[in-house]
């Protein structure tokens, strides 16, 4: 069997168990994947009048408390691989009772609960399908609808993924049923140019604006600049300025295939759910992502609310800035929205040629997020081993292969970084 058709097999064996059950208890991640992720599977529940409770959270811990309440089945979405049946007895969980739609690299091999993982089948799921995409394998098994296209898609944007694979697979679905277009263009969410290059951060070319304004075409969005034949002029001055950026390779995360909806944007809906999920506004996420258009015009002031406070923490880091042979990495007190920093810094604000880590020292915590790129992956880097190290300190960590997080006691910062810069020009070579 291929890759593929693995894939779908575990996916049918997933919505036959769903649908047999008297209801799920959903816990799924706080960024704009685990919230497609989420709103996928209880849109599919509704459609076929299984009761369902939905929960988003920062984190899975061992300590988190899940009230599973009559229940009957508990699904994880874009977490839980990395636990073990113990790890869900703990928690007060039968793992019989649990399913596990994730992307994240598995960390146990013998396991009761069951998994729908594209690890498990031979596909990197740090980049050619995350878990909303997993969730859309198993649901389409149960129901239509142009939502689902739309949600995977989304979880893939966000996730900064790849169109290859299981996910150039979801994406040509949605071409052949005319709900997607796949043509080279602005990689932009459907917002005016002056929201995404003044308050935006992705993508994050503040140079942008002073040019786009001397054009007077501030106030267009990406789809009137295709209606008024512009849009390869523009894409022409954004690559230009894209690629004196220090990281040249920030041209690519501006420039190529887009996925044009008949529907709803995918890049804007990504955005916004991400904002909701980090902003502890997940409903309005989750609301919106289900089809309240009611709830647009919240997500778009919780998205612009987010966006500044994530350009006032990346100043923050950059300023705090220090580098050892193979990794660079920022230690500042309580910065919020770690990954997000992260991410921004390390595509748009750095050379690409090291990972990048962000150390946010807490109260009682250190939370580290780490990212990496393809080209360091292909290399040899694997920023989900190098943060486990953190449980040799006291700590828990993993993720993939290109970005990852740990958190750590307080103290242990320094001892970390020295560990990783050791671990990371082991992986390096």
């Amino acid at each position: 069997m291929t890759q593929i058709e693995d894939l779908e097999r575990l996916s049918r064996e997933a919505a036959e168990r769903i649908i047999k059950s008297e209801g799920v208890r959903i816990i799924t991640h706080n960024d704009a994947d685990g919230l497609s992720a989420g709103a996928l599977l209880a849109f599919s529940l509704a459609k076929v009048d299984i009761p369902f409770h939905l929960t988003v959270i920062p984190r899975l811990t061992k300590q988190i408390a899940i009230d599973k309440g009559d229940y009957e089945l508990l699904v994880f979405c874009d977490m839980g691989s990395t636990f073990s049946d113990r790890d869900y007895e703990e928690m007060g969980v039968n793992p019989e009772n649990v399913i596990v739609l994730d992307h994240h690299l598995p960390t146990t091999t013998h396991s009761t609960f069951f998994m729908v993982n594209p690890h498990l089948v031979g596909v990197d799921g740090a980049f050619e399908l995350c878990a909303s995409g997993v969730v859309y394998n198993v649901v389409k098994n149960m129901v239509e609808g142009d939502v689902l296209l739309e949600l995977a898609v989304s979880g893939m944007i966000g996730d900064k993924q790849v169109f290859k694979g299981p996910n150039r697979k979801i994406i040509e679905e949605g071409v052949l049923k005319n709900v997607f277009e796949l043509k080279m263009g602005l990689i932009l969410p459907e917002r005016p140019l002056k929201e995404i290059f003044e308050s935006g951060i992705e993508p994050y070319l503040p140079d942008a604006l002073d040019v786009l304004e001397k054009m007077g075409i501030t106030d267009k969005k990406p789809s009137e600049l295709s209606e008024l034949g512009l849009e390869r002029k523009v894409a022409n001055v954004i690559a230009l300025i894209a690629i004196k950026n220090p990281n040249p390779r920030a041209v690519s995360y501006v420039i190529g295939e887009v996925v044009k909806s008949r529907g709803r944007d995918p890049y804007l809906l990504s955005s916004i759910l991400d904002a909701t999920g980090k902003m502890e506004k997940p409903s309005v996420g989750i609301g919106l992502a289900m089809g309240d258009d009611s709830c647009l015009e919240e997500g778009l002031r919780i998205l612009k609310s987010y966006e500044r406070k994530v350009k006032e923490g990346l100043e923050r880091v950059l300023d705090a800035m220090d580098e050892e042979a193979f990794l660079r990495y920022a230690i500042v007190e309580n910065l919020n929205f770690t990954g997000a920093v992260a991410g921004v810094i390390t595509r748009y604000c750095l050379p690409p040629d090291k990972p990048f880590f962000i150390l946010s020292v807490r109260d009682d915590e250190v939370r580290v997020s780490a990212r990496g790129n393809s080209y360091l992956v292909s290399k040899g880097l694997n920023l989900s081993e190098v943060c486990s190290i953190a449980s040799e300190l006291g700590g828990m960590g993993g993720g993939h292969s290109v970005a990852a997080g740990a958190t750590l006691p307080k103290g242990m910062e320094h001892e970390f970084i020295k560990r990783a810069n050791e671990l990371i020009g082991e992986q390096i070579k």
